[in-house]
């Protein structure tokens, strides 16, 4: 099989003519021929698919971060987490790096080799990506980051090139819930409560919809609850009432 680079597979689906004839003929003729580079491009068109329809409603809050080429990167190998706890529970290697140097954003994939989880570290601009949302082609699912910029991964993770990154519009920490308004981003959100459930009102100072927000139910962000939002509201019927955080996505 003939070398390529990923750049290459990049613009063969985003701008051909950018490629030569030659080249174009080289990828159609791996594509036929070799099963791994025709999952590859399936993978990318569906994530340029999905990244260019987030653009369109989220504009700069989406980050499309593409793999770091191994050549590059050391095989880093972490401990992690508290000495008390055996030391195998900690051992993580680094599988991948994720950038967009555009937008200054960073994201680290490391396995632990003897549980199999995975966890994914995302920081923007030097911080941790706190409450942002990770999406994973690969696996098809997204996942929150808590407030240190950390994704844990359970399911089996089958090696995506690329990963969607959307900082989120607001967070709001609420200590107890009760009827009241709180703000965020020039947003606000107001409270009530109608029988077991609990009513939320986005009221954002311009004309703005948001369409999803997760409701963290746990300090380590192992328990939450994913919201749609219509006409900029949502509820929820949990009766935890103390200690959510609610962060919203357009």
């Amino acid at each position: 099989m003939k070398e390529y680079k990923d750049i290459e597979l990049d613009l063969y689906i985003l701008n051909r003519s950018l490629l030569s004839a030659e080249k174009i003929r080289e990828i159609e003729d791996m594509i036929s021929s070799d099963e791994e580079i025709r999952n590859k491009v399936i993978e990318l068109e569906e994530f340029y698919n999905i990244f260019n329809t987030l653009e369109k409603k989220c504009g700069k809050k989406v980050i499309k971060l593409e793999t770091l080429h191994q050549d590059d990167i050391e095989n880093d190998r972490y401990m992690l987490a508290a000495q008390h706890e055996e030391n195998k529970l900690n051992y993580y290697e680094h599988v991948r790096t994720y950038v967009s140097a555009e937008k200054l954003t960073v994201s680290r994939l490391l396995q632990n080799k003897f549980s199999g989880e995975y966890v994914l570290y995302i920081t923007n601009e030097d911080s941790p990506a706190a409450n942002s949302l990770a999406y994973i082609p690969g696996i098809n699912k997204s996942y929150i980051a808590d407030k240190n910029g950390r994704v844990k991964i359970k399911e089996k993770f089958i090696g995506s090139q690329n990963v969607i990154i959307k900082l989120p519009e607001a967070v709001f920490i609420i200590k107890e819930l009760s009827g009241q308004s709180l703000t965020n981003n020039d947003l606000a959100l107001n409270i009530k409560f109608s029988g077991d459930d609990v009513e939320f009102q986005l009221v954002p100072n311009k004309v703005q919809w948001f369409f999803s927000a997760y409701i963290i139910y746990s300090e380590d962000y192992s328990k939450y609850e994913y919201c749609k939002i219509t006409n900029n509201r949502f509820r929820i019927s949990n009766k935890q009432r103390k200690n959510i955080t609610i962060v919203v996505f357009q």
